[in-house]
């Protein structure tokens, strides 16, 4: 029997992100009304959550945030951070609309 390798974070997020926009997206008809307004801004949502958790992770345990060829773009930390921020800010109102009901 093969020994299971080593747990990677990066495969776990993509995984888990995929599952979530792939029913987001997919299930659009069978949500209910007041829902399918927020199916793809949620879906987005959760696709540059994902693609930011992977580019903190690379960075911290590589120190390359996107994986590629030796003279990669080096980005700090802190910047992968602001442009998270930066590509969720249009969706957060759709968000807190959401959470108050």
């Amino acid at each position: 029997m093969e020994r299971l390798g080593r747990f990677d974070f990066r495969s776990a997020i993509v995984v888990v992100a995929s599952v979530l926009i792939f029913s987001l997206l997919i299930g659009r008809p069978f949500f209910p009304v007041w829902f399918k307004l927020y199916a793809l801004p949620l879906a987005l949502l959760v696709f540059i959550g994902m693609f930011g958790l992977v580019a903190l992770y690379n960075k911290i345990s590589t120190g390359i945030a996107l994986l590629g060829p030796k003279k990669s773009v080096n980005i700090k930390r802190s910047h992968i951070a602001l442009l998270i921020l930066i590509f969720t800010l249009p969706f957060l109102k759709l968000l807190f609309h959401l959470i108050q009901g």
